[in-house]
């Protein structure tokens, strides 16, 4: 077997082991797609999300808590973010909506893409230690390491 025969097995299995980045669909206009999450109360949750640039398309995210209470709406979007917490455990609807910007287009359809995370992994460590040091009196701050 020749070195890159063995090489391909170890690249398949290092793809299959790597954790999902996130979740890519398409919508079609007029339609309207909704995924539930569960957020831990306490527990930041923050997400990336994006839609397929198109002339004739508008996008609109709409994010509910369990009890119907709004946590995040954005509409007409190309990209963005949002983040929340919630005081209890929550069963979260996320709301994704795509239709035609004028009546009587008919356009085919935009992908959505929408990464999550909670807790920790939400968190910028780099940014909340330069957050702390703009606001601390005393002494220097160090410039977070990268690497």
């Amino acid at each position: 077997m020749s070195p890159v025969n063995r090489q391909v097995p170890l690249l398949l299995f290092a793809l299959l082991c790597l954790p999902s980045l996130g979740l890519r669909f398409n919508l079609q206009a007029g339609g309207k797609k909704c995924l539930k999450d569960y957020s831990p109360g306490g527990v930041i949750t923050k997400g990336e999300y994006s839609a397929s640039k198109h002339d004739v398309l508008t996008s609109t995210i709409l994010i509910l808590d369990s009890r119907g209470h709004l946590l995040y709406k954005r509409e007409g979007f190309e990209n963005g973010s949002f983040s929340f917490s919630t005081e209890d455990y929550e069963l979260v609807d996320m709301c994704f909506e795509v239709r035609a910007k004028h009546p009587g287009q008919h356009p085919d359809s935009a992908e959505i893409f929408l990464d999550i995370k909670q807790g920790a992994e939400a968190k910028r460590f780099d940014l909340v230690s330069t957050f702390f040091c703009l606001f601390r009196s005393v002494g220097k701050c160090r410039e977070p390491e990268t690497g």
